[in-house]
């Protein structure tokens, strides 16, 4: 009898220890979800890049430190460019390294743990749009 009281009593120390485990899990994640919602919709975020996907080619792990900055209404990228140039400025140009002023910049939340933001900007040499999804 004495055993079947401790076995019952360590499952019910056990499961208790695990539910709060998963709730202060749980509650990290919601405060770290309302602090980036946060940071987007005052637009004051950076994003770090690690993985590339390139088109028509198999992902690649970035080695440098690749990130897309995003402070009001200006933008500072440093981002790899995969593809092909076909009108390129006296000395290679910039590829994706620049800072510029936003335009358009729109965010909308196609889901309830989603949120799509899109802008363009216009430098020297081109005008880019991009297309983020933070979740």
């Amino acid at each position: 009898m004495k055993r079947i009281l401790f076995i019952i009593t360590a499952a019910i120390i056990l499961v208790a220890c695990a539910t709060t485990d998963r709730q202060q899990n749980d509650r990290k994640k919601q405060e770290k979800a309302k602090m980036i919602s946060r940071a987007v919709c005052n637009r004051d975020f950076k994003i770090n890049v690690q993985t590339a996907h390139p088109t028509r080619s198999m992902s690649v792990q970035l080695t440098a430190d690749f990130d897309l900055r995003i402070k009001g209404d200006s933008v500072v990228s440093y981002l790899p460019y995969f593809g092909r140039a076909y009108n390129v400025p006296y000395g290679g140009g910039k590829g994706l390294n620049f800072s510029g002023v936003t335009e358009d910049f729109k965010i909308t939340q196609p889901k309830r743990d989603r949120k799509h933001v899109e802008f363009s900007v216009k430098n020297d040499e081109d005008t880019y749009k991009f297309h983020i999804d933070i979740f």
